[in-house]
């Protein structure tokens, strides 16, 4: 297991990779009095402008509220090798970024 924690300040982009993964997980903390959205782009580049793209994966992450999210590539129509996530306190990206969220994500091989 292989398990990165990730702490996001504003628009900061965090790449996870997985190397030959078969499941890939989340737990969400958000402590904030509001809403947040959690995106993913699949192979994204770098210099992502957020809403540029449409995410693959989209999630709403209630106010004040953890929640757990399971990921397994079989959903997928090729291999994902590596996922960039984004959050926002808006659908879409967000001139107001969402000010604390922790992510804590791993993979199984």
């Amino acid at each position: 297991m292989n398990i990165s924690n990730c702490n996001l300040q504003g628009k900061e982009l965090k790449r996870i990779t997985k190397h030959q993964a078969h499941l890939l997980w989340f737990d969400i903390e958000n402590p904030n009095d509001v809403n947040v959205y959690l995106q993913f782009f699949d192979e994204a580049p770098e210099n992502l402008t957020l809403g540029s793209t449409p995410p693959y994966l989209s999630f709403t992450v209630r106010a004040n509220s953890n929640r757990s999210m399971v990921y397994t590539n079989s959903a997928a129509p090729t291999f994902i090798k590596s996922l960039t996530y984004v959050i926002t306190t808006e659908a879409g990206g967000s001139s107001h970024p969402a000010s604390y969220c922790k992510v804590q994500c791993g993979y199984t091989k």
